[in-house]
């Protein structure tokens, strides 16, 4: 998932991992940009007396690359579930201690068919879910169908952005024609890639970066992304009548989960601080933070702010979890390319 930019949270460079101190009483964790408010941080060692020291990344892909070299010395990281999937497979997580985690029984029931990844939680605890969905200004709009066939709509050309991300957008494609987002299938994603193509005459760009702040200003009044990312961009905007949409065809959704790597050097520690995110008023803190939907039971009551869905919709409409699609992924990257090279 693209994280987004909050002034007000910090975060500590990679090279205090080299700084000295009781391994027991410091915590190394590598998290998405802008994904845990500092104060929490503080909280938890005001607590405990562990110190966590954080160090960011951007994507998967860029966190899966530093910690396959075997040279970074973290306790905890927080992959996607294909990328959990892949660092399992690979020996590169610590099984859980349940029996340290007494606040999972928090994990709402009807989130339980996303996790069928690791449905018993051998191995990850999630942090939090969401979607990609579309974002539209009614002012310029007017009302609108839920469904990712607004994107084949010539009415709004030049005002639409799709996200500039593989598998999240020729997801949406595979969902439209009612295929899995998972395929493995070579001809259905290259049926996927064409209506890409047909589409891409719509649109302004595919942008991963910037989406959020084009709708805001006004570039864009339909924009395919992630509700929170728009919804702190609108913070500071005006004229904008917002409604978020989860297309009736279904899509991708993200699982964002706390994981222990196996070289933990702390590993009672690192379950303490996952069963302290497990608490309903720290998540609900950090949810509202985010404008993120929460999923721990009780957690819903306490939040100050009202997200744009809820996770039971996205179980409703059947949206699925992204998975590892193995050496089907050169697929997606093959298609990618000629969608953006056409």
């Amino acid at each position: 998932m693209k994280r987004f930019r909050l002034l007000f949270l910090t975060t500590m460079s990679a090279m205090l991992l080299a700084c000295g101190g009781n391994d027991k009483e410091v915590l190394y964790l590598f998290n998405w940009s802008y994904y845990i408010p500092d104060e929490v941080l503080q909280d938890f060692r005001r607590e405990t007396g562990i110190r966590v020291v954080l160090d960011t990344y951007d994507s998967n892909e860029s966190m899966y690359a530093k910690l396959a070299t075997g040279n970074a010395q973290y306790d905890l990281t927080v992959p996607s579930a294909d990328y959990m999937e892949l660092m399992r497979e690979q020996g590169m997580l610590a099984p859980l201690n349940h029996e340290w985690l007494p606040n999972l029984h928090h994990i709402e029931a009807e989130i339980l068919p996303l996790l069928a990844f690791d449905a018993e939680q051998a191995y990850s605890v999630p942090y939090f879910i969401g979607a990609a969905g579309i974002n539209m200004n009614r002012n310029k709009t007017g009302e609108l169908p839920a469904s990712w066939a607004i994107f084949g709509d010539d009415r709004f050309k030049g005002r639409m952005t799709m996200m500039y991300d593989v598998r999240e957008t020729l997801g949406v494609a595979l969902a439209y024609l009612g295929y899995s987002v998972n395929s493995t299938d070579a001809e259905e994603i290259a049926q996927a890639r064409d209506l890409l193509l047909e589409w891409k005459p719509n649109l302004l760009k595919f942008d991963a970066e910037m989406f959020g702040k084009d709708f805001a200003s006004g570039s864009s009044v339909i924009a395919h992304g992630y509700a929170e990312v728009v919804l702190t961009e609108l913070e500071a905007a005006d004229g904008v009548d917002y409604q978020y949409l989860l297309p009736k065809e279904g899509g991708l959704v993200y699982v964002d989960n706390l994981v222990i790597l196996a070289g933990s050097k702390n590993v009672e520690g690192a379950h303490q601080l996952i069963n302290y995110l497990l608490r309903p008023d720290v998540h609900a803190r950090i949810a509202d933070t985010f404008y993120y939907p929460t999923i721990l039971t009780g957690a819903k009551e306490l939040r100050e702010r009202t997200p744009a869905y809820e996770i039971a919709q996205l179980v409703e409409l059947g949206y699925e979890v992204k998975r590892d699609v193995g050496s089907a992924l050169a697929y997606y990257t093959r298609a990618w390319s000629e969608v953006q090279s056409r």
